[in-house]
């Protein structure tokens, strides 16, 4: 009877969880590992993620001296654990600047200087790959496996945390050049084959679709690439690593 009504008292905590987290002293008194089982639950019912930020920090002030040391002396997979549960993603930009950025208690929490593994359900063994930031996703574009080259590009939403296919180049390409310009990504040169390229293209979100524009002056392979008044620069980094050698720019959408 008593564990009965243990798990009906966790469901409403679940499904009522701004109420509670807001009022209930019951919450307050919850251990640290408690709070951890409850946060990292699917079913915790709130309509907005800042409500479980808030609730943390309630419950951390109920204890202040005690739960702010366990910041940082309890194991990694307790307290600091709590915070890192909290989906800050899912949180408006303005509130993550204004409010939890500038919380004495996160801005010193070791759990604010933490790598976070994500999934990655692609080849495990492919690299060499071009990355870009556009639109709130991040993309992974051709590549390399030490076997084959490959014309494939991946999206990481930062939103929903979730990888998705999308658009393949219509060349295969592994130390790729890659830069964002006006809300399209660019991939330029790269290997192929053991052959250098000079071809370029250009993806279009909106359409999912890449579309060759003109080449390079010259084949080039692991260059940097920059956007710089309006303009895509690649930058060929010769031997000695302190030489710059040539610089392209593309003009205009399809020129170099």
């Amino acid at each position: 009877m008593m564990s009965s009504n243990r798990g009906k008292a966790y469901l409403y905590i679940l499904h009522h969880f701004e109420e509670v987290g807001a009022l209930s002293l019951e919450f307050l008194q919850l251990s640290v590992q408690q709070l951890s089982d409850l946060i990292e639950k699917d079913e915790l019912n709130v309509k907005q993620e800042s409500t479980v930020f808030e609730a943390i920090l309630r419950w951390i002030n109920y204890s202040p001296v005690e739960r702010g040391l366990m910041l940082y002396f309890l194991p990694f997979s307790l307290m600091i654990l709590v915070f890192i549960q909290v989906r800050l993603l899912l949180m408006p930009t303005e509130y993550l600047v204004d409010t939890v950025s500038r919380n004495d208690l996160v801005s010193s929490s070791p759990a604010s200087d933490h790598w976070v593994p994500l999934s990655w359900r692609h080849n495990a063994s492919l690299g060499f790959y071009g990355c870009a930031y556009l639109n709130g996703c991040i993309y992974c574009i051709g590549g390399f496996d030490f076997i084959s080259y490959s014309s494939h590009v991946r999206r990481f939403s930062l939103t929903s945390q979730t990888w998705t296919e999308v658009g393949s180049m219509h060349e295969e390409r592994g130390f790729l050049s890659v830069a964002t310009l006006n809300g399209c990504i660019y991939a330029m040169g790269g290997c192929q084959k053991q052959k250098k390229l000079k071809t370029a293209e250009r993806y279009e979100p909106d359409t999912n679709q890449w579309t060759m524009i003109a080449s390079m002056h010259k084949p080039r392979t692991e260059a940097g690439a920059a956007t710089l008044h309006g303009k895509v620069s690649g930058i060929e980094v010769v031997e000695d690593l302190c030489h710059v050698g040539f610089v392209e720019k593309v003009m205009d959408k399809v020129n170099w």
